[in-house]
């Protein structure tokens, strides 16, 4: 289990988040949704150990994050930022590779390694890129490019691991967007804990199956998607009139903004 304890973290005199108790087990996907500022991203930094906080704890399989060691931490779990800047002309293999780094003994990769990258590829879809100058790539090849990169830190770790993704799908096409967030699923299958920041409530009910919801910097509701995103809520935690409709060809609710 990944979990917060009643963490707080400021900067300054702003507060990024209040008082924020949650926890992330392996095998399910969570969304972290609201608006802009809510504090999602502080939230997903704090748990992955990126952000330190100034109060409260944060455990990853009940022991504090600041007592794991930075190589045992980068192979239990992945972190996708919002914003990944990488302007060499490395190729994307060597970009991808660059996720088996707390692997790889004395630096050099191995057969094993090499496998890994290419499956990664492939499973996100940019395999025939593998070539490629990753910087003449567009910012959705890049977006899959890194999340492959993420994925094969965890490839061969995958029971009781876990992915960090802040909105991983922010600058795919609608198809992509699908094949990724079902990829994601595939991994928590395998007993990985998936904590995704999305803005389309859609995508969240359709693959999330838990939801953490934020405002102000402080979480608001927690609880099973289908339960927890009511119209109710949406409205005031977005200030925007919503209907929430069940679909009659599928199983699954669909948000659509009124008026």
């Amino acid at each position: 289990m990944l979990e917060a304890k009643n963490i707080s973290v400021e900067a300054g005199s702003a507060t990024l988040l209040s008082g924020v108790s949650v926890s992330l087990n392996p095998g399910e996907v969570v969304a972290v949704v609201g608006p802009n500022g809510a504090g999602k991203s502080t939230l997903l930094k704090a748990l992955s150990g990126e952000q330190k906080v100034s109060r409260g704890e944060v455990c990853l399989e009940n022991k504090s994050l600041t007592d794991w060691s930075r190589q045992a931490l980068a192979k239990k779990r992945a972190v996708l930022p919002q914003q990944s800047s990488l302007e060499f002309p490395f190729s994307v293999r060597d970009v991808v590779l660059m996720g088996r780094s707390p692997h790889l003994e004395g630096g050099a990769e191995t057969e094993v390694d090499r496998i890994i990258v290419r499956d990664a590829l492939t499973e996100t879809e940019v395999v025939h890129l593998e070539d490629r100058i990753y910087t003449t790539l567009s910012g959705g090849e890049r977006q899959r490019v890194q999340l492959a990169r993420v994925l094969v830190q965890i490839w061969n770790n995958i029971d009781s691991s876990y992915l960090l993704l802040d909105e991983p799908v922010s600058a795919l096409d609608l198809a992509h967007q699908h094949s990724i967030l079902k990829l994601v699923q595939k991994f928590a299958k395998n007993r990985v804990g998936v904590l995704i920041v999305l803005h389309d409530l859609n995508l969240a009910l359709r693959y999330c199956d838990d939801v953490w919801v934020l405002r102000d910097a402080s979480l608001v509701a927690a609880g099973k998607v289908n339960i927890t995103l009511t119209e109710e809520l949406i409205e005031e935690v977005f200030d925007i009139q919503v209907k929430i409709f069940t679909q009659k060809e599928q199983v699954g609710r669909q948000v659509i903004v009124a008026g």
